[in-house]
């Protein structure tokens, strides 16, 4: 995006055809109110479908990023950077042009002219060791939960590479992968942007949540999804998060707020 005329995504965007897909305009009720808030405020918004990404003309240097020859002033990248894809290139190519394509917008993610809420190295470090956000939450006194390798309760839940959260699976395959599993009797997820947390959040999560998502902002994820159980514990830390079609107009006001004053203090 460029600071203070907007271009939605066109109308041949692709359809979903499976499970939430992170940047399909589509599937993610983010975009679509991220585009309108961004354009009412003045900004000029460039929405790139994920699948569009290997064919995009991009440049950066040591300081600044452009895209079709305009430079950009913020970005927010809603597409995983492990599940860059590049559907135009023959098959034996895609590996390495997805691999570049992750270098590429880590780099530009971690730009000093570039606003963004997840700064490249870090959202890379954090998707490539789903554990590396223990140590930082629990370093500024946030509560997580126990991981347990290869073993499994009734009240096992099992944390997925990309930091969500789903059932256990059974006690023999959970050993032969040396699955990773928390136990809880109750869980929910919170998203959390730029500091804040979602306005659904139950008062007894809030003190965890808002804790967690003031130390992810400090460390530059400002948009993740976390998982809490009843305890108010951490379970998981997911840095590139769905959200809810009620809780988008939240989201898309904050990251434009907090992309503002980013601007108003560094430029």
């Amino acid at each position: 995006m460029s600071a203070p005329s907007a271009r939605p995504q066109p109308e041949s965007a692709p359809p979903v055809t499976g499970a939430w897909r992170p940047g399909d305009p589509v599937a993610d009720h983010l975009l679509p109110a991220l585009v309108a808030t961004a354009t009412e405020s003045g900004w000029t918004v460039d929405s790139v479908d994920p699948f569009g990404l290997a064919d995009l003309a991009v440049a950066a240097d040591d300081t600044t990023l452009t895209v079709r020859g305009r430079r950009v002033d913020a970005a927010v990248v809603r597409l995983s950077l492990e599940l860059l894809v590049a559907p135009a290139f023959d098959a034996e190519d895609r590996s390495f042009t997805a691999n570049e394509l992750r270098a590429f917008w880590a780099h530009a993610l971690s730009l000093p002219t570039v606003r963004t809420p997840l700064r490249g190295s870090v959202t890379t470090s954090l998707l490539r060791d789903t554990c590396a956000w223990r140590e930082m939450l629990e370093a500024n006194g946030v509560p997580v939960a126990p991981l347990h390798l290869g073993s499994t309760t009734d009240e096992s839940w099992w944390v997925h590479w990309d930091g969500t959260v789903g059932p256990a699976p059974a006690s023999d395959v959970a050993r032969v992968l040396g699955a990773t599993t928390v136990r809880a009797r109750a869980i929910r997820t919170v998203t959390c942007c730029c500091g804040a947390v979602d306005p659904d959040t139950p008062d007894s999560l809030l003190p965890t949540a808002r804790r967690a998502a003031l130390v992810l902002a400090d460390e530059g994820i400002g948009l993740a999804q976390l998982t809490i159980d009843e305890r108010g514990r951490v379970l998981a830390v997911a840095a590139h998060a769905p959200v809810r079609p009620e809780h988008a107009g939240w989201a898309a006001r904050s990251l434009v707020a907090y992309l503002e004053e980013d601007l108003a203090c560094c430029s």
